[in-house]
């Protein structure tokens, strides 16, 4: 799906019931590659492993503290990529 030329030019993107073989570590360096995109993921807590969530999880909490300022100026209508385990405490945010 990244390799899709345009992929990258995309202004929001969503996915939800993502299954465990979503490669999420592509992903992720594509997010980090990316911060134009409004981008939403949402994986099923019951669908996925505990080793998938633990990374997921990882994710969450590096984007967390990721600076997503310019120059220390915001980026206009920039917000930080949603990614939760539907059902987990640590990533069930209320936002997404």
């Amino acid at each position: 799906m990244i390799k899709i030329p345009r992929f990258s030019n995309f202004e929001y993107f969503k996915l939800h019931n993502i299954p465990e073989n979503f490669d999420i570590n592509t992903f992720y360096e594509f997010i980090k590659e990316n911060r134009n995109i409004k981008i939403e993921l949402e994986f099923d807590g019951d669908e996925i492993s505990e080793e998938y969530k633990n990374r997921i999880r990882t994710i969450v909490d590096e984007i967390s503290v990721t600076n997503y300022n310019t120059n220390g100026e915001d980026f206009v209508g920039f917000e930080k990529p949603k990614i939760k385990i539907r059902g987990d405490d640590e990533t069930d945010d209320e936002n997404l």
